[in-house]
């Protein structure tokens, strides 16, 4: 099950139980979409270990959006790009033996000095905007200082 909604009667589950990527796993459109036109409550179940962290900054930002309670449940790995739209919940809860993991952003080169020297300058770049993004994620939901999520 890569990304599953399920209409009930009183809420909308979306289940997020996979890599978020465009290609091969969960796109950023197909779960913006979803939540878009969720008419009931959601509840966002996470099983998954991440993948593209723009995608992931579009999933929380979809979240965040949404005029609808959010609740979000780690059922297993929360990592990565996915911690993202969890953190953007209205609240979220971790299942006993889950985990959930942030890390530095990385990345996969291939080329001689200048593309990885080039590479290297856009990962700089991209982990600070995305740790910015995610401390205010975290003081927004959680009232906490943004450098107290950001030991990274």
């Amino acid at each position: 099950m890569a990304f599953k909604v399920r209409a009930e009667s009183d809420r909308t589950i979306l289940y997020l139980y996979d890599v978020i990527h465009d290609e091969i796993g969960v796109s950023a459109s197909e779960f913006v979409s979803a939540v878009e036109s969720a008419e009931s409550p959601i509840e966002l179940r996470i099983n998954s270990p991440g993948g593209d962290a723009w995608a992931g900054k579009a999933m929380a930002d979809a979240v965040a959006a949404t005029e609808l309670p959010v609740t979000a449940y780690a059922d297993g790995l929360v990592a990565s790009a996915a911690t993202l739209p969890a953190i953007a919940a209205d609240s979220f809860h971790m299942r006993q033996g889950s985990q959930f993991v942030i890390h530095n952003a990385w990345t996969v080169t291939v080329g001689n000095k200048h593309d990885h020297r080039s590479s290297l300058n856009q990962l700089d770049a991209d982990s600070l905007a995305l740790s910015r993004a995610l401390g205010r994620l975290w003081v927004v939901r959680y009232g906490q200082r943004a450098d107290s999520a950001l030991p990274l």
